[in-house]
Formats: C-alpha cells, structure tokens, sequence
C-alpha cells in the first residue's frame, strides 16, 4: 500500500499546484508497508512547480475530449487513440484516490466511454494512461 504525504494511497498520484500552495519546490513523501512481511519502507523526492509555456498539445498520440463538463458525476469521454497499443482510463480526485478505472482497451482507435463517478462534488483528473504516455485533463463536479 502507498500512503502519500498529502493522503494519497495510489500508485500514481497527480499533483495540483493550488494544494501545495502555487509555484515552488516542494518535498513530496511517500511510505510503501509490504502486506506480507510487514516492513515499512519510506522515500522522498522534491518536485519543483513552474509555469508550463510553449507546449505543444498537438505532439500527444491520444486525443480525447470530456463532455459534459462541468457535470452532476456522469459524462462521456470520446476519445481518439492515434498509435497506441494500450490504454487504461483512470479518474481520481484531488487526494489522488483513484474512483473509477477501466482495463482493455488494447488497440482500439475510438472510445465513448460513459462515466459514473457519483455527485460527490469536487474537481477530479481522468487519466488516459498508454503505453507510450500519460495526458490528463480537469473534470469538475457539481
């Protein structure tokens, strides 16, 4: 199990700057317990935040839109994968907990996929995770 300094207990964590209190380097820990022998393991890293200029959207193999958003917990992701071979769709909230994940979508080039994440408000992150990269976007709901 990871358990992440601001709460998280995934794997993979994205991090809002708004969290952390805006631009600046911050010390980011995580703490892994090993379930079968009970040790406690525990690393730190420091992230810098900075304003991103002069990205390019467009270099990304996955192209994907949420609609609607805002939304009341349910909206579609129409997504065009252009040359991936694997992709997971993953939507956590802003602590890191994963609350919606969906396997399998091994070489396909177009999904709709409908998504329920209850009407817990709030702002969330979906994750389009493949093999080659990870593009996430803001959903937020109300």
């Amino acid at each position: 199990m990871y358990n992440w300094s601001f709460g998280a207990t995934t794997q993979i964590v994205n991090l809002d700057t708004s969290i952390f209190g805006g631009n600046g380097t911050y010390t980011i820990i995580v703490v892994v317990t090993d379930f079968n022998t009970g040790c406690v393991y525990q690393d730190d890293i420091n992230v810098t935040f900075s304003t991103c200029v002069g990205l390019d959207e467009n270099a990304s193999l996955v192209d994907f839109n949420i609609y609607p958003n805002p939304n009341k917990g349910q909206f579609t992701i129409k997504l065009n994968n252009k040359n991936t071979t694997e992709l997971r769709i993953s939507v956590t909230n802003v602590q890191g907990q994963e609350v919606f994940v969906k396997n399998n979508f091994d070489n396909v080039n177009v999904i709709n996929e409908q998504i329920n994440i209850g009407d817990v408000k709030g702002i969330y992150f979906v994750n389009i995770i493949t093999n080659k990269e990870v593009v996430t976007k803001k959903v937020i709901v109300q």
